[in-house]
Parts: C-alpha cells; sequence; structure tokens
C-alpha cells in the first residue's frame, strides 16, 4: 500500500490540516482588511517654521474674512523656539476648536509683540495678488488647514508693505 493513501493516511490528515489553516488565513485576512475608514482628521495645532530673527512669543488667528471684525474663527498663542512657532488653535470664548467651522478656508494672520502683523499669501507680494489697500485683502488667499498645518514665514508679507 503507498504511504500517501488509504484510511487514516499521511497526506488525508496534511490535507486537512492545509484546508483548516488555508480558511483561517481567509479569515484572518477578511477582518484585517476590513477596517472603518478613517475620518479625515482637522488639525487643532499650526506650526509655522523658519522664523529667523525672532524669540518672542507669538500669536496666530484665522480669519474667515477680513472684511468685517467678527471674522476671526480661532486663534492661539506660542514661544518661537528654534526658529519654529507651535500654536495649539482655540475657538472664540477658549472652545475647543475642530478645523471644520466656516467651511474651513481662512486667512492665516501672524502676530508679533510689538503689533507686528503677517499674512499668509503663498510667498506672493500683495501687488501679485491684486492688493493695493486694506480693502482688497479678501483677496488674500484662504488655506484649507487641515492634515499637517506646516507653514513657512518665508511665505508670510508683512502687512506694513501694504501701505
Amino acid at each position: 500500500m503507498p504511504p500517501f493513501s488509504g484510511e487514516g493516511g499521511k497526506m488525508t490528515k496534511k490535507r486537512f490540516l492545509v484546508g483548516v489553516l488555508a480558511v483561517a488565513l481567509v479569515f484572518g485576512m477578511t477582518v484585517v482588511g476590513c477596517e472603518e475608514p478613517q475620518e479625515e482628521k482637522w488639525v487643532t495645532k499650526i506650526d509655522i517654521t523658519q522664523i529667523t530673527g525672532k524669540t518672542s512669543t507669538a500669536s496666530v488667528s484665522l480669519w474667515s474674512t477680513l472684511a468685517n471684525e467678527n471674522g476671526i474663527v480661532a486663534g492661539g498663542q506660542g514661544t518661537i523656539a528654534n526658529e519654529k512657532l507651535s500654536v495649539s488653535m482655540k475657538g472664540l470664548g477658549g472652545k475647543d476648536w475642530d478645523g471644520q467651522k466656516d467651511g474651513g478656508s481662512y486667512i492665516i494672520v501672524l502676530q508679533f509683540e510689538g503689533d507686528e502683523f503677517f499674512v499668509f499669501t503663498r510667498g506672493k507680494t500683495f501687488s501679485e495678488l491684486g492688493i493695493s489697500s486694506e480693502d482688497d485683502l479678501n483677496k488674500l488667499p484662504k488655506e484649507q488647514v487641515l492634515l499637517g498645518g506646516i507653514y513657512k514665514f518665508s511665505d508670510f508679507v508683512d502687512i506694513d508693505t501694504l501701505d
């Protein structure tokens, strides 16, 4: 009688075990592969890097529009360390802010001590953006502030250069 045939043969047991392992592998892959889709996370922290020559505290505010005084939707303050400012954003009244309010697109304003204001322009000048007076500030680029929130200081322009 051949070694792999007949009742109780080694080959029959191996086939059964391979079948059990295959079923377990398929079931395991199905369970692992069925993850719930992750909800897109909006940042609550903004980092501004490459800030040279400044070591003070600074604040960042997000505006839905600069056309009225109530345009601010979130803000925060931090200390510049190693040429970087990290700010945890809070909504008005110090409430937690999730970054999705007002459509998620904002004008980013950076303020240093001594009332130095900079606005995020993606590195463009005011004239490149068609801004010639404070009335034109609504032409500033609005940023989708999500997933990362890291900006370079060189992409901001001093508001005083508008005069």
